[in-house]
């Protein structure tokens, strides 16, 4: 079933273009995101890792709401990148899964991007628990090294399918 948010198709058909945000504060961005959605994108990728602060939720719930007031017509991705799949964030286990949940309390995010690997067995239950409180949830795994064989990388989306995510990338 495709996933329609804003009138944009998320359906492994059509092709979605994503901007990937990594601004380091909220001065540069917000310029960035304004500028990005005056030329038309339609899906902004705000790679909360990245920006200095991250690290205070305060901050960054702050930076969510001023971000929602104009990315009401774009497609809208927040994004914690743990280091352990290339990203800046330090954080794991209950630590990440609570974050993961203020960021889907804000309701600022039309999609919050969760780690296949992120949260081990627990991974069901914060896909669910995000899904409780409004979210949709990308599931998204990487690997720097290498693209998995093909019977392996089937394998890795059907157990990442189970998950019941909205989509996976």
């Amino acid at each position: 079933m495709p996933l329609i948010i804003k009138g944009n198709h998320i359906d492994g058909e059509r092709t979605s273009v994503c901007v990937p945000v990594t601004a380091k504060n909220r001065d540069e961005l917000v310029p960035i995101v304004a500028r990005l959605i005056r030329r038309g994108v339609k899906m902004i990728e705000w790679r909360i890792d990245c920006y200095e602060d991250h690290e205070d939720f305060e901050n960054v719930r702050e930076t969510l709401f001023m971000l929602r007031r104009f990315t009401d017509e774009v497609v809208f991705i927040a994004t914690l990148r743990t280091e352990a799949e290339g990203g800046m964030a330090k954080l794991n286990g209950e630590a990440l899964l609570s974050y993961y949940k203020a960021i889907a309390q804000t309701h600022c995010a039309d999609i919050i991007d969760v780690e296949y690997l992120s949260l081990g067995d627990n991974l069901k239950e914060a896909v669910d628990m995000l899904h409780a409180n409004g979210a949709l949830v990308l599931l998204s795994h990487h690997d720097f090294k290498k693209t998995p064989e093909d019977v392996k990388l089937s394998g890795l989306f059907y157990d990442m399918y189970e998950k019941d995510a909205n989509t996976l990338f």
